[in-house]
């Protein structure tokens, strides 16, 4: 068989896995803790077994994430003549192989063992087993005005202003519906800033974007695989071994109504922050590498900068600055802001989906 027809055949499997252990979540939850000693049980107060309850819920989602992802980059990395890519696959699938052993999912386990087998004997035969080669498209850096660059600086600096200064008073004077109309305002204004600002860099990425989709979209997804992996390994040391709470910001995220969080997540953060983060950034700091790092911890840190510890919020924007990294690396590849607000868009409502998908059938 094909190793991609293979690996296609296991990613439907993990998506049918996944839609399982999501619905009997309550059910596979109550089987682990009636293994638990009794003694044991005994020792947890009612807030302390909620806790756990619901660790152990989402220790299954972060599992089926991990064979999901798994499976995919089977089917995208099926290039076996580089070294390199086969020794980090076979590596993951171990330690996907370990998380599942340490939940007792046979299922996946047989799964992993077998992709594992796969991956060693499986050899390329012919010209058509290997993937066309793409590479991301490399615009020219678009050319600003000194009175364009002033407009992005004034524009950033209110930006910053706006979301690093403390609103509790806001929070305290007004209602839920009528503090959510008011975000909802504030981003609607400074997306349609955005929008003005930009719009002729914006029609010339989208522009190129769609003839050459394929282009910008096939290197890109294998990047993303690999980001996707170390930030889930990242996540689930952070907040499953060391036990770091969340950040505040996707507490109170979820607090708020669909329409916030569609508009906010899919619309406002894709346009703005990717502008903000990757586009303004840009312009003004020309070195690749510092442009990557400086973009990737700045973007981190704004999601977790009110935790009101440094250290804290440090740890807890090492996702958010793992996921700005992919970000900021495309668009210093290719000059396209389309493309990372595209990628942006889909990583946040896959994630908006997901959440509402909790709150309906999990909560």
């Amino acid at each position: 068989m094909n190793r991609r027809i293979f690996f296609s055949i296991v990613f439907l499997l993990n998506i049918l896995f996944g839609i399982w252990c999501i619905f009997g979540a309550d059910n596979l939850v109550e089987e682990k803790i009636n293994e638990i000693p009794e003694s044991i049980l005994s020792s947890y107060d009612e807030e302390s077994m909620e806790l756990s309850i619901d660790d152990l819920k989402m220790s299954f989602y972060i599992t089926i994430a991990f064979q999901v992802l798994l499976s995919l980059f089977g089917i995208i990395y099926t290039n076996k003549s580089n070294i390199l890519k086969r020794k980090l696959f076979f590596i993951i699938i171990l330690f996907i192989f370990a998380l599942n052993l340490s939940d007792f999912n046979l299922i996946l386990c047989i799964i992993d063992i077998v992709s594992a087998f796969v991956l060693i004997m499986m050899e390329r035969k012919t010209e058509d087993d290997y993937p066309v080669k793409r590479k991301l498209p490399e615009l020219e850096v678009f050319q600003h005005s000194k009175r364009e660059k002033i407009i992005m600086a004034i524009f950033a600096g209110i930006y910053f202003l706006v979301f690093l200064l403390p609103l509790d008073f806001m929070k305290d004077s007004l209602s839920k519906n009528a503090l959510i109309w008011t975000e909802i305002g504030i981003y609607s204004a400074f997306t349609i800033c955005v929008i003005v600002i930009f719009r002729k860099k914006l029609l010339r990425d989208f522009k190129d974007i769609t003839k050459n989709f394929l282009n910008y979209f096939i290197p890109a997804l294998k990047i993303l695989l690999l980001v996707l992996i170390v930030n889930f390994i990242a996540s689930y040391i952070i907040h499953f071994i060391f036990y770091v709470p969340l950040p505040k910001n996707e507490e109170e995220i979820e607090k708020m109504g669909t329409l916030f969080i569609l508009f906010g997540a899919c619309i406002y953060a894709p346009i703005v922050e990717e502008n903000i983060f990757r586009n303004i950034l840009h312009v003004f700091v020309k070195n690749k590498k510092v442009f990557i790092i400086l973009s990737s911890i700045i973007f981190g840190l704004l999601h977790t900068y009110d935790e009101g510890s440094l250290p804290l919020a440090l740890v807890q924007a090492i996702p958010y600055s793992i996921l700005g990294f992919f970000f900021a690396y495309n668009y210093a590849k290719t000059n396209n802001i389309a493309h990372t607000m595209l990628w942006h868009f889909t990583w946040n409502f896959i994630a908006t989906i997901m959440t509402i998908l909790f709150k309906i059938y999990i909560v």
